[in-house]
C-alpha cells in the first residue's frame, strides 16, 4: 500500500515463475527471473492489523513503450 494517501492496498495472492529463463545482471551481479504476481485490490480499511505491509510507489521515470516499468 502506498505510504502517502493510500486509496487501495494490494494483497498478494500468488507468485509464480513467468518464464523458466534466468539471466545474469552484470550491474547488480545477481540472477534475474521474471515472476508473475497475482494481487487483489482492497481498501486500506480491510487490511488486517496483523498484515505485513510493504510501502511502494510507481517510478514514472522509466516507462517502456508498453507502459510497464522495466
Amino acid at each position: 500500500m502506498s505510504a502517502q494517501r493510500p486509496r487501495y492496498a494490494y494483497r498478494v495472492e500468488r507468485v509464480t515463475n513467468a518464464s523458466s529463463e534466468v539471466h545474469w545482471d552484470p550491474v547488480a551481479k545477481t540472477e534475474v527471473r521474471r515472476l508473475l504476481i497475482e494481487a487483489a485490490r482492497v481498501t486500506p480499511a480491510k487490511v488486517s492489523p496483523h498484515a505485513r505491509i510493504h510501502s511502494w510507489r510507481w517510478d514514472t521515470r522509466r516507462v517502456s513503450a508498453g507502459g510497464v516499468p522495466k
